[in-house]
């Protein structure tokens, strides 16, 4: 017998959720550009798609970048997932040797037990049957840490855990009653039929003691087939989406399709991707430090799934960048707000007429302070000295303030505009002659080095002042002053420049390495991106970085970002430097040190 009319809720949720991703996965690859349909054909039938199927097996079945964040949680997702699948191998192979030459239907592996009752024929019956229960034993593991962190979240280090829509909720619910429902119904099958392993074995001989097996055996097989096919129907409305989302997403990665602002496939491959773990959750200072509780790229997503964004959820957001580095799936949170920012905007155009007479003097190396670096001219008048002192031949880009880098218009969405004005920049910057650029702004230099088609190579201040020092071109006096180092966003988790202002600020004084550094380092909450904060909002998040920083230790809070400094100086209780300014106010000034040969620098040199 290979039929029971309790299979058909289970035959028709596969049904529709296959026939859901074949049209939705299609759908992503003739959305695609041109060119990322033929990067994602050729991947197919290239050694790119071993790559990604290790990923696959790496972070969708063993999770192993929460592994690394949090051992309890990496241990119950899985659990679940890699557990299923070993019960869905083991299941389908065994099945397939029971049968032989003979097709099975699809749902003959997951319901064998209720078919199958001798198992004799089959090699390593003993074998299968224990694997089986102990895969089984391992998804119940995860299922009750799961319950766990749902309502006592802070036993897995978790501040918060997310808040679930209904259909969320019935979801979940439908994926808890699985695994409890298998086991219940196996175990019956098996004190009916005197077989079973270790857990379904001695769970039937609990039951078939408290309860007549016969009389519930059907009804708990019907309950199994029920909340799988529950479950299945449910995926392509909830946050388990992200199932095979994520595998697809793996696909595009290995295969070559950009993330680009115009490539909408991955933008959705991505949000879909999203299995809102709760881990962006405590990463989000909008959160731990004020009492915005849904900017998170957890609820935001959802937002976007639902099809009720507002506009409220797309500009409440530092874009520190946090949440992205701390993903477990690796997505690119603030691009994809930036994104969906652009898609709300639609097409808009900018008049930037006025800056067409701009003209800049030739030089070899080009210095553009950014419109942060003219609120803080004293960065800029270091900048100058150091120049100076180097011997550097250098021009300024931007010497009234008047031009802007673009990065401003595009965290607000107005991609177009910010177009417009980056072909007036590059025409300004190309044809200075100059063939380096230098910029104090870390918003500014992450632009130009990613959106620009520029001539020259772009440098961030720290970056050459750490060059000019290892090549001799400047000393520095070193003092007995302790620094605490701020990383900022868009330079060290978004250019993943961590190293050239420590390196600096070791031949100025001691590094006090405090709390919040590198990937891990906070926000200064005076972020361009999120225009909805409150004064006192900002300065809380200041304040709570400041206090991180210093530590009670430090004498001076460095940074190298002209708008980290303005942020940090409103509450520090210590004084607050641009890193340019403590080089300048610590350079050996001595002219006869330098010899006539080396009265411009080397281009190449740097």
């Amino acid at each position: 017998m290979k039929f029971n009319p309790f299979v058909i809720p289970f035959c028709l949720g596969l049904a529709f959720l296959l026939i859901f991703l074949i049209i939705r996965f299609i759908g992503w690859v003739k959305k695609m550009p041109e060119a990322d349909q033929l990067r994602f054909r050729k991947g197919l039938f290239s050694l790119k798609l071993f790559s990604a199927s290790r990923e696959i097996v790496m972070e969708s079945l063993l999770h192993r970048r929460i592994f690394m964040r949090n051992i309890v949680l990496g241990y119950m997702h899985m659990s679940f997932a890699f557990g299923w699948f070993m019960l869905i191998l083991i299941g389908n192979i065994e099945a397939r040797f029971y049968a032989g030459t003979e097709i099975n239907p699809p749902y003959y592996p997951i319901f064998f037990k209720f078919f199958v009752h001798d198992k004799s024929s089959i090699p390593g019956s003993m074998i299968f049957t224990f694997f089986m229960d102990f895969f089984l034993l391992l998804v119940l593991s995860g299922l009750v840490l799961a319950m766990v962190k749902r309502f006592f979240s802070s036993a897995f280090g978790l501040k918060k855990s997310t808040k679930l829509k209904v259909r969320d909720k019935v979801a979940l619910f439908a994926l808890w009653f699985i695994f409890p429902s298998r086991l219940i119904a196996e175990s019956l099958s098996s004190e009916i039929h005197h077989t079973g392993g270790f857990l379904t074995g001695s769970v039937g001989y609990m039951l078939g003691y408290l309860f007549p097996a016969e009389a519930f055996l059907i009804p708990a097989w019907w309950t199994y087939s029920f909340a799988l096919g529950l479950f299945f129907v449910l995926v392509p409305w909830t946050r388990y989406m992200h199932i095979p989302s994520e595998i697809m997403l793996i696909f595009m990665r290995h295969f070559g399709v950009k993330n680009t602002d115009t490539n909408e496939s991955f933008a959705q491959a991505e949000i879909y991707s999203c299995s809102r773990c709760g881990i962006c959750l405590d990463q989000c200072q909008l959160a731990t430090v004020t009492e915005h509780r849904t900017p998170q790229p957890s609820y935001f997503f959802q937002t976007i799934r639902n099809k009720d964004t507002s506009d409220h959820d797309l500009h409440d957001c530092l874009l520190c960048g946090r949440c992205a580095t701390a993903c477990p799936v690796n997505i690119d949170t603030v691009n994809r707000r930036l994104y969906s920012r652009k898609v709300a905007k639609g097409i808009a155009s900018g008049d930037f007429d006025y800056l067409r007479n701009e003209k800049v003097k030739s030089a070899k190396v080009a210095y553009f302070a950014g419109c942060m670096g003219h609120l803080t001219p004293s960065v800029i008048q270091s900048m100058k000295m150091i120049f100076e002192e180097s011997d550097t031949d250098y021009t300024m880009i931007d010497v009234d303030g008047s031009v802007c880098c673009g990065r401003p218009l595009m965290m607000s969405g107005e991609i177009d505009s910010a177009r417009q004005l980056m072909k007036h920049n590059e025409e300004l910057i190309n044809n200075s002659g100059a063939t380096i650029l230098v910029t104090s702004c870390p918003i500014c230099y992450k632009v130009f080095r990613e959106n620009y088609s520029l001539s020259v190579n772009v440098f961030h201040h720290t970056e050459f002042i750490h060059s000019l020092i290892k090549k001799g071109k400047i000393e520095v006096e070193k003092t007995a002053h302790v620094y605490a180092y701020h990383d900022p966003c868009e330079l060290g988790r978004g250019s993943n420049i961590y190293n050239e202002p420590r390196e600096v600020l070791k031949h100025l004084g001691r590094l006090h390495s405090g709390k919040g550094k590198g990937e891990e380092a906070l926000c200064c909450g005076g972020s361009l991106g999120n225009l909805l904060l409150k004064s006192e909002e900002r300065r809380k998040i200041a304040f709570d970085a400041v206090s991180h920083l210093v530590d009670g230790i430090a004498d001076e809070l460095i940074t190298a970002c002209p708008l980290c400094k303005k942020t940090f100086a409103q509450v520090s209780t210590v004084g607050v430097k641009d890193i340019a300014e403590v080089v300048a106010a610590s350079l050996v000034k001595d002219d006869k040190k330098k010899s006539a040969s080396s009265a411009n620098v080397e281009v190449s040199s740097y």
